[in-house]
């Protein structure tokens, strides 16, 4: 029994070291130099990775992580690149 709580804990120690890792790459920098192109490239590498039969369950954990922190990257420069548009309209009506 002692065995298997010690085996429970190595992996819930496991997966908090990939949330923490994941989470490290949706706060760094370098996530905020990444363009959409790049993060669409990245998405869709996800996903031809995914479609493979061999993948384990684990890196489809962490690939499930890295899509959605890629999407949201997405999601952000495309609500920045609309608040822009929406300020150059803005600019434009009331300069008439």
């Amino acid at each position: 029994m002692n065995k298997n709580k010690n085996k429970n804990k190595m992996i819930d120690i496991s997966s908090q070291s990939k949330r923490k890792s994941n989470k490290n790459l949706l706060d760094s920098d370098k996530l905020k130099d990444i363009t959409y192109e790049e993060a669409i490239e990245k998405i869709d590498a996800i996903l031809t990775d995914m479609q493979n039969e061999d993948v384990p369950i684990d890196k489809l954990q962490e690939y499930y992580i890295l899509g959605n922190i890629y999407i949201k990257r997405c999601q952000d420069l495309l609500d920045e690149f609309e608040q822009e548009i929406i300020e150059i309209n803005y600019k434009e009506n009331y300069k008439k």
